[in-house]
């Protein structure tokens, strides 16, 4: 996106449904290919558009999962599987 749009940064942590930190999970801003991929304890950090409504959640085998961003800037996110 352009240099010169206005952006924030999304953090967060990927876990499965045992609460486990998921490494590789894939994070998407949704219509976009801007995302990030999950470090191996889980956590990551994306700069994303200021306008950024929704991030999409994906990993192999787990439920992809849209989440809204709103004023939101830190995520828990627990993936689970298919």
């Amino acid at each position: 996106y352009p240099e010169n749009q206005p952006s924030k940064t999304i953090t967060g942590t990927i876990t499965n449904e045992n609460k486990k930190p998921w490494y590789g999970a894939i994070i998407l801003v949704k219509g976009t290919t801007i995302g990030t991929i999950a470090d191996k304890s889980g956590n990551f950090s994306l700069n994303v558009p200021k306008n950024t409504e929704f991030l999409l959640f994906y990993a192999d085998g787990m439920k992809t999962q849209e989440v809204k961003i709103g004023e939101q800037t830190r995520f828990t996110i627990a993936l689970n599987k298919e």
